[in-house]
């Protein structure tokens, strides 16, 4: 379940681990080995050592509590509920200190049940203050009707091991009766403060410590089932002891990763956190169910099996069979939420997360995770001239062949949208791995395949991404992905490119950092043209000039003119930059043009991008707008296109 994974991600993530973290696992670690060695000496021993540990996680609990408090990367709305929290564990500091002082002739009720029991609704309010999913209104009504099934099962269980035997022994015994039903109350409030932050999720910034206050709330109620709180308290019981230690000590555990994360989190990109959206538990209300229902059966089987055995019983079989039901149903419903109606493969959102836990998983193991963009080539003719039916059968033949030639199972394969699918390889080596996984598409795309009774090859294009450095995010590596993608469709249809080889040459940086540093030299015109002379042979005279667009860097000095137009082209900036050197160029040359002796003419050549062809078949308007604004002779212009294009 998710409190124990969060608990998990913590105690194996260690290399976070610091001073005080070693310090504070070592003592729970310790206190675990001293706990079943002075029950072998004696039982009041062992109460002793558990009430001392308590008391010691108590203190840590608070002081780690104010201290997560007054963290300054933590939002406010965290360091409000971080506070509120850090009050409650103060009311347990000295609830615990005024217990051991009182000894086990406390009078009952005393100051020490005060404490204890104001504890429990302010723990309450500091989890119901710690930023919370955000739920719409129908996820807020079943959110209300599991809170109230498991409340309710809880209830079942303290009404038989607490409230009833508390009710029944006290009689008109007035002030220990209150004490005697205010504890089984309490732990109801516990049961409802950590369901509802399990039911419900949490904000990623708090999801692991908001699990693991939940989990220190469920071991306390566990430890007062084992004991009737107030009137059993000089009882030989001692493992009680154990839940209320670690649930403790798990209070400090919270406090202690939420200041932890906070700390880590500051090496973070934009902001952004590479944890996995959280998830609710939607285990928890059919558990609840079962528990409440096999405490009856039990019950009924001994008391008598006629006749509350065979109601109990049945009661039992039809619930679970709702139960089961139900769960098919919302299985159901989630599997149409997060997968693609056409194809059946997950879509983008089931992609994307899939992508944010597996590269989560590779940072913690130092592996990696691989992204496949794989783009169909020629899909929008099969629309144009089969129809759309046929292209659809196509995009549902092709996911076949996806699935099929992807010899891993521990890999997602998903329909981003369109004709564009993703391929993301959890837990690999290398790029090794990724590259055969294209070769086994490739190959798989040399087979015709069958649709609306045609025969047809896919072709497609493949970029493969690979994700590196701790700082990398899932939207950053798609983005990779898609320009190795553009660069094996520039390149050659039905073929796979790295992202490593749609880098451009180191001066500049990353590709994406001079995405944004090339958007800002067109606003701000860092930009310039060079002219290159063209001459006749034999005369020497100029005839004409050829526009070559430089850029001189702020930072990195001269951006050699491949580098940049690569990224251009890559990310949809081309047409923009090629109308500015059309314009610029058209302008000078035609200012030039002006000074020259009567009849004697100035040819202009430019080059285009393929890309500006087909991005948004506006060349010919540009150039003719251009054309007009600048006065420029069209006899003049020379348009150079790649033999490529």
């Amino acid at each position: 379940m998710a409190p124990f994974r969060a608990l998990g991600r913590v105690v194996v993530d260690i290399r976070g681990w610091g001073r005080s973290t070693i310090v504070l696992y070592g003592s729970f670690g310790v206190s675990l080995v001293a706990f079943p060695l002075t029950a072998l000496v004696n039982t009041d021993l062992t109460r002793a050592v558990a009430g001392s540990f308590m008391q010691l996680f108590e203190i840590v609990a608070l002081v780690l509590g104010v201290r997560v408090s007054r963290h300054p990367r933590l939002d406010q709305r965290t360091r409000r509920g971080w506070r509120i929290v850090a009050m409650s564990f103060a009311l347990l500091a000295i609830s615990g200190v005024l217990f051991i002082v009182g000894g086990p002739n406390l009078a009952v009720p005393s100051a020490a049940d005060a404490f204890r029991l104001a504890f429990v609704p302010v723990l309450l309010t500091g989890l119901l203050s710690l930023p919370l999913r955000l739920t719409s209104t129908n996820d807020r009504y079943r959110l209300i009707l599991d809170i109230g099934t498991v409340v309710a099962g809880s209830f079942m269980v303290l009404w038989y091991t607490s409230l009833g035997p508390a009710l029944s022994a006290h009689g008109a015994l007035v002030a220990p009766l209150a004490v005697a039903v205010a504890y089984p109350i309490g732990d109801l409030v516990l049961v409802f403060g950590a369901t509802t932050v399990l039911l419900r999720g949490t904000a990623t910034s708090v999801r692991r410590p908001s699990c693991i206050l939940a989990t220190a709330a469920g071991l306390l109620v566990v430890g007062d089932l084992g004991v009737t709180h107030v009137w059993k308290r000089s009882q030989e019981q001692t493992w009680p002891f154990l839940f209320w230690m670690s649930a403790v000590f798990l209070m400090a555990a919270a406090a202690h990763e939420q200041h932890r994360q906070a700390h880590r989190h500051r090496l973070d990109r934009n902001g952004e956190t590479t944890d996995h959206t959280p998830r609710p538990v939607t285990t928890l209300p059919y558990l609840a169910i079962a528990l409440g229902y096999s405490l009856l059966l039990v019950r009924a089987v001994r008391e008598n099996l006629y006749p509350w055995g065979g109601l109990v019983a049945g009661a039992f079989v039809i619930t679970g069979l709702v139960v089961t039901r139900q769960i098919l149903v919302l299985r159901k419903n989630h599997e149409l939420v997060a997968t693609d109606s056409l194809t059946g493969l997950a879509n983008r959102v089931r992609l994307r997360e899939n992508l944010q836990r597996a590269m989560a998983r590779a940072q913690r193991s130092g592996r990696h995770v691989a992204v496949l963009l794989v783009d169909m080539d020629g899909f929008k003719q099969i629309n144009d001239t089969l129809g759309h039916d046929a292209g659809d059968s196509m995009l549902v033949a092709f996911g076949h062949l996806l699935t099929h030639s992807v010899p891993t199972t521990d890999c997602t394969i998903g329909r981003l949208g369109g004709d564009e699918f993703a391929i993301v390889l959890n837990d690999i080596d290398g790029y090794d791995a990724a590259v055969a996984v294209a070769r086994h598409i490739v190959a798989g795309m040399t087979r015709p395949m069958t649709v609306l009774d045609r025969q047809m090859v896919a072709h497609a294009s493949i970029g493969i991404a690979l994700s590196h450095a701790d700082s990398d995010q899932p939207s950053e590596l798609l983005r990779r992905a898609d320009m190795a993608m553009y660069l094996a469709k520039r390149h050659n249809t039905g073929s796979w490119r790295l992202y490593a080889d749609a880098q451009p040459e180191p001066a500049g940086g990353t590709p994406c950092r001079l995405e944004e540093d090339l958007r800002l030299a067109l606003r701000d015109g860092q930009l310039g043209l060079r002219y290159q002379p063209i001459v006749t042979l034999g005369s020497g005279q100029l005839v004409g000039l050829e526009a070559l667009v430089r850029w001189e860097h702020p930072e990195h000095g001269q951006i050699p003119p491949q580098t940049f137009v690569t990224v251009a082209e890559q990310t949809g900036l081309i047409t923009q930059l090629g109308n500015w050197v059309l314009q610029r160029s058209c302008r000078q040359v035609r200012a030039w043009q002006r000074d020259l002796p009567a009849g004697q003419r100035l040819q202009l050549n430019v080059n285009i991008s393929p890309h500006q062809l087909t991005e948004r078949g506006s060349l010919v308007e540009d150039v003719l707008t251009t054309l007009r604004h600048t006065d420029f002779d069209p006899r003049d212009l020379t348009l150079e296109i790649t033999e490529g294009a």
